[in-house]
């Protein structure tokens, strides 16, 4: 990992679904580097309790209730960061869906577009949204969570995950789309998908790297029991009451950060769902929708929202958590994971095209999807042999504190491996 620039400590960085798993533990690496850390939580009792985990250990966290799946809720959520820090420096594109189980062709429709609801247009709101902080951070960097199951060249072998792998394919594209737009407009917005691995749902242990972090979540409880674990480990650590789906809480959640910090300075798309279940065939739309509102259009509500926050950043960061689900050259072999690789791939595209824009207005913002890989997760049900989820979030925390020679709307792996598309 490469030295982190002394320029993150004090950043701002919101991530989506971090009141638990690899989001939390994601926000707790990241506080222990000196990040203030907005937990984005659609619960707000598990997001408050995110939160006081963070601040038991010295992490500055805050609660931003936020449903990627309601637009209005991501809306607020970008006001509240707007209005307590006045900008957004990391967004973590970690919220996500996992509803599998049946075979491709077995897969229910509602799986599919649930997965979709909130790992594709979850992540496409929250990004969106955010995007006009992250504009106001001088390194404006975004992380998709994304999988190796949205990989098209190194596919994962299991086949019932075609809800989850498509949403992530989208998350994937998304992150492409939004990083062609950040370089065509010149904005200072890295955009990655990283895949973190599976894990286990708990604990980080990151390198000091002194952010505060922001943790944003829609469930204020399981939020600010996140800030105290983190707050416990001495990490600076906030809740961000932020529902991805719901634009008022995105908007609400960039106000916020706007008033307490005038800025962002990373931004992580985590928050996603994962609903899959049936073969594509048998895939219910309503999965399809509801990944998307949550996967895709949660993390461009949380972006676009953000980035006047990245903007004011002298080193904005964007991370779309993808997924490998959502790679064309290296697709996982589950069939599974239709609503959700997809949706990822919308996430990827939405990477590639805010870079474009971010290099095109000369932003400072670097935006990319990144696939952690699998943990040991709610979303995994805990499988054992999976690693822990706090290897999963170093390739996040990579990528949230890329330097200015970094690079911007890629798609990677664990280890930093590049993905192919």
């Amino acid at each position: 990992m490469t030295s982190t620039p002394t320029s993150y400590r004090g950043a701002i960085a919101l991530i989506t679904g971090g009141n638990k798993g690899i989001g939390f533990e994601t926000a707790r690496q990241l506080g222990e580097l000196g990040l203030i850390v907005l937990i984005g939580a659609r619960d707000k009792t598990r997001g408050e309790e995110a939160v006081r985990k963070l601040e038991n250990e010295n992490i500055q966290a805050q609660l931003i209730e936020l449903d990627v799946t309601k637009q209005h809720t991501v809306d607020d959520a970008a006001q509240q960061v707007l209005s307590d820090y006045g900008r957004l420096d990391v967004l973590i594109n970690n919220a996500a869906v996992y509803l599998e189980g049946e075979s491709p062709s077995h897969t229910h429709m509602s799986k599919m577009r649930e997965t979709f609801e909130t790992n594709v247009f979850g992540v496409f709101a929250v990004t969106k949204a955010f995007i006009p902080l992250l504009q106001k951070s001088n390194n404006g960097r975004i992380v998709n969570v994304s999988s190796q199951m949205a990989s098209f060249g190194k596919p994962l072998p299991d086949r019932n995950r075609l809800a989850y792998s498509t949403a992530k394919t989208v998350v994937n594209m998304m992150t492409v789309q939004f990083d062609r737009e950040f370089r065509a407009q010149n904005w200072n917005i890295k955009i990655n998908s990283v895949n973190p691995a599976t894990g286990e749902t708990s604990n980080l242990s990151y390198i000091e790297l002194g952010l505060i972090v922001l943790i944003g979540a829609r469930d204020k409880t399981r939020g600010e029991e996140a800030v105290r674990k983190l707050e416990n480990e001495n990490i600076q650590a906030q809740l961000i009451e932020l529902d991805v789906t719901k634009q008022h809480t995105v908007d609400d959640a960039a106000q916020q950060v706007l008033s307490d910090y005038g800025r962002l300075d990373v931004l992580i798309n985590n928050a996603a769902v994962y609903l899959e279940g049936e073969s594509p065939s048998h895939t219910h739309m309503s999965k399809m929708r509801e990944t998307f509102e949550t996967n895709v259009f949660g993390v461009f509500a949380v972006t676009k929202a953000f980035i006047p926050l990245l903007q004011k950043s002298n080193n904005g960061r964007i991370v779309n958590v993808s997924s490998q689900m959502a790679s064309f050259g290296k697709p996982l072999p589950d069939r599974n994971r239709l609503a959700y690789s997809t949706a990822k791939t919308v996430v990827n595209m939405m990477t590639v095209q805010f870079d474009r824009e971010f290099r095109a207005q000369n932003w400072n913002i670097k935006i990319n999807s990144v696939n952690p890989g699998l943990a040991k997760t709610d979303m995994s049900n805990n499988k054992e042999g999976y690693p822990p989820p706090n290897e999963a979030a170093r390739t996040i925390v990579h990528f949230a504190t890329l330097p200015d020679d970094g690079p911007s709307g890629l798609f990677f792996g664990p280890e930093t491996n590049l993905l192919p598309w």
